[in-house]
């Protein structure tokens, strides 16, 4: 009786966790914030080296690709603009002729403050 009550609690852990990670990770828009669980399921590496860099307490957006849609991850924290520049190149990213900043398969998009020399917003797409 005692393995039957450990067999049943363990497949319903089990199957709690399966469809807890898949409809995290199937979602078209999910919000998560920084050093929760799902910072560490979902943040992918060049996002989570930025994360020191920012002046406030940053938050996250993750979606999976749909199709030919590549997948995101936007991190809004202030970034100095200098500084976040420097550091995305260290990492290897180059711009490209479209003015956006891509290395293999990834590419980060910026969003800027109204005085541009703050950065807002950090989006991070892989195809």
């Amino acid at each position: 009786m005692r393995m039957l009550i450990l067999a049943l609690s363990s497949f319903t852990v089990f199957i709690g966790c399966f469809f807890y990670l898949a409809s995290v990770i199937f979602s078209e828009h999910y919000p998560y914030t920084y050093k929760s669980f799902n910072y560490y399921l979902l943040t992918p590496s060049e996002i989570s080296k930025m994360t020191n860099l920012c002046i406030d307490k940053p938050s996250f957006i993750y979606s999976i690709g749909d199709g030919n849609k590549a997948s995101y991850t936007a991190m809004n924290c202030t970034l100095d603009r200098e500084i976040i520049l420097n550091h995305i190149k260290e990492l290897g990213f180059e711009i490209n002729k479209h003015g956006r900043y891509v290395k293999n398969n990834t590419k980060i998009e910026f969003l800027y403050d109204d005085t541009n020399d703050k950065v807002t917003e950090v989006t991070l797409y892989e195809y």
